[in-house]
């Protein structure tokens, strides 16, 4: 439905943007891939599926260990462990028991049994045994389950313009689709017998119609699909015809012809 707002004779900007914005309407969402998400405004809250991490893992390259084994560990007094297995990303370790070492690497899962990660720095190896040469603190280096986000919990919220940082947060909180807001489709017309587009030849009394390409970039910026439909020219039935081809648009932005000359039917039209 196409709506005219006539303007009071003195108007600032602030209150005409506002008169503007109270016509406009919000579009159903729509849902659209994680390839498609950039830049788009979110239209729901997005929250996490699980947690995150979804298993306690290692934060760095070292052994797994239990604290009160390597509690007197120091480089005058190494404790030796022997290693009775590896723990790297994508693989479910075996247990670990008491006074053994697991090698870990960063990211992999922690073994049963284990609750502290020496880092490789602070160790050397000789054959199956390491050498444990710090005595780290309990939880040293274990990224527990759910120490970034638990499931449920809300971390992007709507309204928001969709960030590549934002993206890749939904994805690892287990979306492949979000909620956005539709594009508007916006109808563009410029009116007025001396215009010409840009790059066609300029004859006497002409000018290059400069207004619509920079409307079309404005739409484009803000988010819209902007379709030019033209150049109209100074008349009542051109108008019309116009204005009837743009009805099943989102949004109609004209240039020009809104003055109070003879020539000037785009009030008039709208009415």
């Amino acid at each position: 439905m196409l709506t005219h707002v006539a303007a009071p004779d003195l108007e600032s900007v602030s209150s005409a943007q506002s008169r503007l914005l109270d016509g406009v309407r919000v579009l159903t969402p729509e849902t659209v891939t994680l390839a498609d998400a950039l830049g788009r405004i979110l239209a729901e809250s997005v929250s996490s599926v699980s947690d995150l991490p979804g298993f306690e893992n290692s934060a760095m390259d070292g052994y797994a260990v239990r604290a009160n084994d390597i509690a007197a560990a120091s480089p005058d007094t190494p404790v030796p462990l022997p290693v009775v297995g590896e723990s790297r990303a994508g693989s479910v370790p075996d247990a670990l028991g008491p006074g053994t070492a697991m090698r870990i690497m960063t990211g992999a899962p922690m073994p049963d049994g284990a609750d502290t990660v020496v880092r490789q720095e602070d160790t050397s190896r000789d054959g199956n045994t390491v050498l444990i040469e710090a005595a780290a603190e309990l939880g040293t280096s274990v990224r527990h389950r759910g120490g970034d986000i638990r499931a449920g919990d809300t971390v992007l919220l709507p309204g928001q313009a969709l960030t590549s940082i934002d993206i890749a947060v939904a994805a690892a909180l287990g979306h492949d689709r979000l909620a956005v807001g539709a594009r508007p489709r916006v109808a563009l017309m410029a009116t007025g017998d001396e215009l010409v587009a840009a790059g066609a030849p300029v004859g006497p009394a002409q000018l290059v119609d400069s207004n619509s390409p920079m409307l079309a970039a404005a739409v484009q910026e803000a988010g819209g699909i902007p379709v030019f439909l033209g150049i109209a020219t100074d008349s009542r039935e051109s108008l019309r015809a116009m204005l009837e081809a743009a009805s099943g648009f989102d949004l109609i932005v004209s240039s020009a012809g809104v003055s109070v000359g003879d020539h000037d039917w785009v009030h008039q039209s709208l009415q």
